[in-house]
């Protein structure tokens, strides 16, 4: 049995009919024991690929690739009534389960592990043309979906979870892979209705060959609510709609988005592209509500294709930022997000669950995870440090990526936070800083009020408005035996070493850095 549907971009060359430009191949064995199967793919993309040599696989475990279950695997309520998934297979029989008409309703799956799926073919949880729906809670329990694969372009309502209605997806992410649907796809979950998403992300590749496409959720509707939640990845349709968060969005629903996130390419046909996709305001198919509050993404927030009404929409706190300004945004996210620490996001905010960093009793530091945890502790205002002292215990390289200060970084002129322990680099050095926000009050230190001292900054560059140095952007404190050769530019109070000063020491310092600015710049302070 062969299925498929192509992208309506696919070419079609002589003597193929209109379906062979992506095709699916569907074999059934039914009491076998032993069978050997030799498949040839020839997949023509563009014109370019006809001349390129035709692909060689082998894979000796071909089962692996199958969404069969051993027949062995049991799913079963322990004591408390909750369903356990402990591996791969048993996901695969929750998924079966729910595709035979289990809804789950009043029940809870719990995940108890991360699962790595290998490119293993992946049944939808409901939906994909079943008329089955999950109305229980999945509880991620703080676990990933690692390398998903679902490939179901002529079945709609297609996602790790296909169709979820009145159902609660809590504290799980889907770590990497690849989703291919039809209508109504996305990576997290295809449709749903009167749900709630919380602590949730994906980071799957979602590729709809009609439209209503999303990272989260590709189709929403009734009264759902999406809570401090993200998508990092892109998002492309060959219809209309493709969303970050959410896709469309159905007429009479009730809609609140909060803390929420998005970031990576959207492409559909008809320009409704955001990280909110889609929906009506007007007098046809108009939605009851929607609420959008304190969300950051590097696309529109809203699609331009949607009509303001006020009388319907409330947008509030959200910002559109850069690449580089997301990196420091989990601070204005909110508690349930943390800076980054291990780049294992790119650098974008991870959910606080995400993040395995720590500080070590000495408080000597020695990665770049453990200055990065500094600083989201300084900004976030958990603790300005003071009355500790913290050491380098060897040279540290930032490697280009994006930095976000140890207090300061703001994106208005005013201060909230700052550093108010004892920093001793010890003689160490911090190599390849980049700060490229623009934002104000920025430096290694963006605000520092306590002592800094044996430290170098030895390369880097910051990029401001005002209130900058390569050092610190604005000393109140100590700072003695410490250098900086990062560049630094930007508008006002722009200094090689500090950019505004107040009652600052500074002894036994120098700067070798290129110094740019407008107005009020110096070699070691801009201004005081």
């Amino acid at each position: 049995q062969m299925s498929a549907k192509p992208l309506t971009s696919s070419p079609s060359p002589s003597e193929q009919n209109a379906n062979a430009g992506y095709r699916k191949l569907v074999i059934k064995l039914t009491n076998t024991t032993k069978a050997s199967i030799n498949v040839v793919f020839t997949p023509v993309l563009s014109d370019g690929d006809k001349g390129k040599a035709l692909p060689n696989y082998s894979n000796a475990n071909a089962g692996a690739l199958l969404q069969a279950y051993a027949s062995r695997t049991t799913l079963s309520p322990n004591a408390e009534g909750v369903y356990e998934i402990y591996d791969v297979e048993q996901l695969c029989l929750f998924s079966q389960m729910v595709y035979a008409g289990e809804t789950f309703s009043g029940k809870t799956v719990r995940l108890m592990g991360d699962i790595d799926m290998k490119g293993r073919s992946f049944l939808p949880i409901g939906g994909n043309g079943s008329g089955t729906d999950f109305r229980g809670t999945f509880d991620g329990n703080h676990h990933v979906v690692k390398n998903l694969f679902v490939f179901e372009p002529s079945g709609e309502r297609v996602g790790f979870f296909g169709h979820c209605n009145g159902a609660t997806v809590q504290n799980f992410g889907i770590e990497s892979g690849t989703v291919f649907g039809n209508n109504a796809s996305a990576g997290l979950m295809g449709y749903g209705s009167s749900v709630t998403v919380q602590n949730c992300f994906n980071r799957a590749k979602v590729i709809s060959y009609e439209g209503n496409a999303a990272g989260l959720v590709g189709q929403l509707g009734g009264s759902s609510t999406i809570l401090d939640s993200y998508n990092h990845a892109d998002v492309k349709c060959d219809g209309a709609i493709a969303g970050g968060l959410v896709g469309y969005i159905n007429s009479n629903s009730k809609i609140t988005v909060e803390r929420c996130y998005h970031v990576g390419n959207l492409r559909d046909t008809a320009k409704k592209t955001g990280m909110i996709g889609f929906y009506n305001t007007g007098s046809t198919n108009p939605i009851a509500s929607i609420s959008v509050k304190n969300c950051r993404s590097t696309v529109a927030i809203k699609s331009s294709e949607i009509t303001a009404n006020s009388s319907l929409e409330s947008y509030s706190g959200n910002v559109k930022l850069t690449a580089a300004q997301l990196v420091s945004a989990a601070v204005d996210l909110g508690s349930a997000f943390i800076y980054d620490c291990e780049w294992e996001n790119d650098g974008y905010p991870v959910l606080s669950w995400q993040c395995d960093t720590t500080l070590p009793e000495d408080l000597v530091l020695t990665e770049p995870a453990q200055l990065r945890l500094v600083a989201y502790m300084v900004c976030s205002g958990a603790t300005d440090f003071k009355g500790q002292t913290l050491y380098l215990g060897n040279d540290i390289d930032l490697d280009s990526r994006e930095w976000t200060p140890i207090g300061g970084n703001n994106d208005v002129d005013e201060n909230s936070t700052k550093f108010a322990g004892t920093f001793d680099g010890q003689g160490y050095s911090i190599s390849n800083m980049s700060i490229t926000t623009g934002y104000y009050y920025l430096g290694f230190f963006g605000a520092a009020g306590g002592k800094i001292r044996n430290l170098g900054i030895c390369s880097g560059r910051v990029v401001a408005t005002n209130k900058a140095g390569g050092l610190v952007g604005s000393a109140s404190g100590t700072i003695s035996d410490c250098y900086s050769r990062a560049s630094v530019s930007g508008n006002n109070f722009i200094g090689g070493l500090v950019g505004m000063s107040g009652k600052t020491t500074v002894e036994n310092s120098y700067t070798a850095a290129i110094v740019t600015a407008t107005t009020r710049a110096g070699g070691i302070i801009g201004a005081y």
